[in-house]
């Protein structure tokens, strides 16, 4: 993803009161601070090493979109949805459309309290049970 293709959200009311983030549960915890802070953003690991965090819209599209991506991440090890409520965030916002489908990206970590986790179970062949 090129960084420099990113549009400023002037607006933020055009913005989705929920929008959600994947990472694997093994990971999950070294992103957290000692205040229960997450933050992602330039990790090598995870998210690509850019400087926001990566978010979709809805349930839908991490289906069909998102999670396919992410089958072959090391077997065994399931994975955390963050549902991240963004009347609790302040920062920018940026976003990318790509394949008519727009991605919202945060400049900034997930104070605690701004998001909910609920646990992604796999299957044998890597699949996910959503």
């Amino acid at each position: 993803m090129d960084i420099n293709t990113e549009k400023i959200v002037s607006d933020v009311s055009v913005v989705p009161q929920t929008l959600y983030h994947l990472v694997p549960a093994d990971l999950y915890d070294t992103f957290i601070d000692k205040n229960g802070n997450y933050d992602c953003r330039n990790r090598v690991k995870w998210g690509k090493n850019s400087p926001f965090i990566h978010t979709t819209t809805d349930i839908k599209t991490l289906k069909e979109k998102i999670i396919g991506n992410f089958v072959k991440y090391i077997p065994g090890v399931d994975f955390l949805l963050l549902e991240i409520k963004m009347n609790d965030i302040v920062a920018k916002i940026t976003y990318s459309d790509q394949n008519g489908t727009r991605y919202y990206h945060l400049w900034t970590f997930l104070p605690k309290g701004s998001y909910t986790t609920h646990i992604i179970k796999r299957r044998s062949d890597g699949g996910f049970v959503l």
